[in-house]
């Protein structure tokens, strides 16, 4: 009977064809993407998963390839995580009996064999253990690289009918053990309820990216009612959840998937290195049910609250922590070597002062900010345009020096006064005007 009568198939074509064409098990990142099913840090990885969520399959099946050993030319593997729902991990152990006396009754006895196990075998982060703590029946199938590329495709066909000839000739119990898994999970888990974390919590929105791109729905406490928890780490018992406190309920669909990764680190599966444990993330297992409202926008107030507070890169600068100090003598010296230096040395750092100033004022000076902004290379990368003062800073106090030498070292006395009248007269002025505006600052 024609197979789609019996089962609907999806397939991906291709996960990876950066690596491909790179030649690389790695994508254009160099990530592993067999190693970031619980992160889920790459588009790829993202993509498989909402794919799983939308699909919801039975069974899923891992293709690969392998450099080949001997006579054999498959390898296969069912799942090895012990938190797999039993259902789950009793059927995808038929499906790889099944399959394995398959190839052996097609390809002869010694021609497959059960992928060996290594350190990552139990691990949630590879395709097989991920989506059968999921739900679903998984098996991992790996066929012998050739030279010849139409030898390649024909084993990968090959290889995929066999898996798909095992599933038709009974599909109901895949299904089955696929049902057993979601009916579980819309009962909630009869010890943990649910898991609290605050939004405070610098892990939080990591944690809450994670969880939802998953397809876990989240959301907050709705009352001030106590919660008998403990701490998932440390043990230790809390009853005082505000109202508000994020969670993640355990009534859905593959919540073994929650508690895995909420609760694995590192240290047990060895790809999943940005755990909310190794991330330092505070959070309670709630040992009796939870009052909650479901909210995948849960957080995101508090954090916009939280970034309105603190000071950022962008908006407007309340106060300088090291404003730009040169001293009065510096300056008098500055302003009287601009009549005393003669030369073009004078007027490059006259022009650097001006330059640097004007530009130090930012979005008060746009016309000039902005042109350097867009037209001047890595300008755009400062931290605060008030840096470039440091420029100002330099200029003032050289020619400040080379004026002071050429004052003291001038004998023509003559050149001397001059110098020093030109430069008296606007300082004069300047000083009768200062107390001019004090003497009617205090009058008035």
């Amino acid at each position: 009977d024609p197979i789609l009568e019996k089962i609907n198939l999806a397939v991906f074509v291709m996960v990876n064809p950066d690596g491909r064409d790179a030649g690389s098990r790695g994508n254009v990142n160099g990530t592993d993407l067999n190693r970031d099913h619980m992160k889920l840090l790459e588009p790829e990885g993202k993509i498989m998963q909402k794919a799983f969520q939308k699909i919801h399959p039975s069974v899923t099946v891992d293709m690969h390839e392998f450099g080949g050993a001997g006579t054999i030319i498959f390898q296969v593997a069912a799942p090895q995580n012990p938190v797999t729902h039993p259902d789950v991990l009793a059927a995808s152990y038929v499906l790889e009996t099944d399959v394995i006396e398959a190839i052996n009754e097609e390809w002869g006895f010694g021609s497959v064999t059960n992928y060996p196990p290594t350190s990552s075998s139990q691990d949630s982060s590879i395709h097989r253990n991920h989506f059968a703590v999921h739900g679903s029946v998984s098996l991992l199938f790996e066929s012998a690289v050739s030279e010849e590329y139409s030898e390649r495709v024909r084993l990968q066909s090959w290889a995929a009918i066999a898996v798909i000839d095992e599933v038709v000739d009974d599909p109901g119990y895949y299904l089955d053990a696929r049902q057993s898994s979601d009916e579980e999970g819309q009962e909630g888990n009869d010890i943990v309820y649910a898991y609290l974390f605050e939004c405070n919590d610098p892990a939080t929105t990591e944690t809450l990216r994670i969880l939802k791109d998953h397809g876990f729905k989240v959301g907050y406490k709705a009352d001030d009612e106590s919660v008998t928890s403990i701490h998932y780490e440390t043990f230790l018992p809390t009853t005082s959840f505000p109202n508000g406190t994020a969670l993640v309920p355990m009534d859905q669909i593959g919540w073994r998937m929650i508690s895995e990764l909420m609760e694995y680190t590192s240290t047990k599966d060895q790809h999943y290195t940005n755990s909310p444990k190794d991330r330092g993330q505070d959070a309670w297992r709630a040992l009796e049910s939870v009052n909650y409202e479901i909210d995948n926008n849960v957080c995101k107030p508090q954090a916009q609250s939280f970034i309105k507070s603190v000071p950022t890169y962008w908006g407007s600068q309340p106060i300088l922590e090291a404003p730009a100090y040169i001293g009065a003598s510096i300056a008098f010296l500055f302003v009287l070597s601009l009549f005393v230096v003669k030369g073009p040395f004078k007027w490059w750092l006259l022009i650097s002062f001006i330059l640097s100033l004007l530009l130090s004022w930012g979005k008060n000076f746009p016309l000039l900010t902005n042109l350097f902004i867009d037209y001047i290379p890595f300008y755009n990368k400062f931290r605060a345009v008030s840096s470039i003062q440091v420029i100002l800073e330099f200029a003032v106090p050289l020619l400040a020096v080379i004026g002071l030498n050429k004052f003291l070292a001038d004998s023509d006395l003559k050149n001397i006064r001059r110098s020093f009248a030109i430069f008296s007269v606007p300082l004069i002025i300047l000083l009768v005007i200062r107390s001019i505006l004090n003497e009617s600052s205090l009058v008035s």
